[in-house]
């Protein structure tokens, strides 16, 4: 029953023309359950959903862990309370390499701890972040590579390196609210 029930859910969202995130917490990280349906269509981690080849992801109100995007030409969408937030000593969204990753309303958040070694977001060329929060960090709150677009983004937290550091040409910044200190553009 339990592998048929997998492989009923597998070819359910494969049906789909997106991605469904959603892994049954709150913003806070406390648990709000999920029904039999929504466990079904919906992956747990954003990863999940990039290995499966879904290229637009949405991402419903929860708190998640880090995530490693493996692919090019990924459309992430967070609802208003989706949360990424990096554990000690990891990357909360790394797609350092590749191109064509748009995020839209997300909030990230890393922890900022004095070793300047780990940036918030990694985003390789031709990237667009549209948004989104940027919380605290131990490294830079974004790292773009050239031909990058970040337009309406707030950075709310403190970092231990710059607040954008911007790697090639033609990258755009535009509307951009920077609410803390320790934020700067490299």
């Amino acid at each position: 029953i339990g592998q048929i029930s997998t492989r009923i859910a597998e070819i359910m969202r494969g049906a789909l023309p997106f991605a469904v995130v959603d892994n049954g917490t709150y913003s806070d990280g406390t648990h709000r359950g999920q029904s039999i349906f929504s466990r079904m269509l919906s992956y747990p981690t954003i990863a999940n959903a990039d290995a499966a080849g879904h290229r637009i992801i949405l991402v419903r109100d929860g708190k998640y862990s880090g995530v490693t995007i493996s692919n090019n030409h990924r459309l992430i969408i967070g609802s208003r309370q989706a949360r990424i937030e990096g554990e000690d000593n990891a990357k909360p969204f790394d797609a350092a390499g590749k191109k064509h990753i748009t995020i839209i309303g997300l909030y990230i958040k890393g922890k900022s701890c004095g070793t300047n070694s780990y940036n918030n977001v990694y985003l390789g060329s031709d990237a667009v972040m549209i948004g989104t929060e940027i919380g605290e960090s131990n490294g830079y709150g974004v790292q773009l590579a050239g031909s990058s677009y970040m337009a309406f983004c707030r950075f709310s937290g403190t970092t231990d390196g710059w607040g954008v550091n911007v790697n090639g040409n033609a990258t755009v910044l535009i509307g951009n609210t920077f609410a803390s200190i320790g934020f700067y553009i490299q």
